[in-house]
């Protein structure tokens, strides 16, 4: 299964082209947060920069689900999702040339 980027769609303010400056580029939810405890038993003994690309593989669970019609837009559905186990690799590093001429 390929990767998706789930980054949002700016909303539009009532002023046309105004677009909200402190709006999260990514939907509530999708942020992990990794204390003390969970940083040592992934292994991390020092802290990446901010800004720093990292893989994660993980496993989870369907923890509940939710799924309603509603009046104006039509089906709703929603997932929740509990992280059982993770895996934190260094962000995937490709060679420029390859970026730059695929299939060469």
């Amino acid at each position: 299964m390929a990767m998706v980027n789930l980054k949002s769609k700016p909303e539009r303010e009532e002023m046309p082209g105004e677009v909200e400056a402190d709006e999260p580029q990514y939907p509530y939810g999708l942020c992990l947060h990794l204390g003390k405890d969970e940083l040592e038993k992934l292994g991390v003994k020092e802290l990446p920069d901010v800004g720093t690309p990292v893989m994660i593989s993980a496993k989870a669970f369907v923890k509940s689900t939710s799924a309603y019609n509603t009046q104006g837009d039509g089906k709703t559905m929603s997932a929740e999702l509990q992280i059982t186990d993770m895996e934190l690799m260094p962000g995937e590093k490709k060679d420029p040339a390859s970026v730059m001429y695929p299939g060469a």
